[in-house]
């Protein structure tokens, strides 16, 4: 799951939402605030200071679930 600024609000959802569907929470640069860095599941932030393993995640998904993000990816227009 990417989530950005969009979601700040939400951050017991995306908690319910991430542990539901057992996935990974990337955070877009101003999402930072959405969920903290130091869940199990949270891969840090995606992007030029991005983290490996939220890279790793993003490129390795069958399946991606943007909240409050219309960060682009891979030059695929949001």
């Amino acid at each position: 799951m990417l989530v950005g600024q969009g979601a700040l609000h939400a951050s017991d959802e995306v908690t319910q939402v991430a542990e539901l569907l057992g996935c990974g929470v990337a955070k877009a640069l101003l999402g930072k605030g959405v969920v903290p860095d130091d869940e199990q599941w949270v891969t840090g932030s995606i992007g030029l200071l991005g983290t490996k393993p939220s890279w790793d995640m993003m490129m390795g998904c069958d399946t991606l679930l943007m909240v409050g993000s219309r960060l682009s990816l891979l030059g695929v227009p949001a």
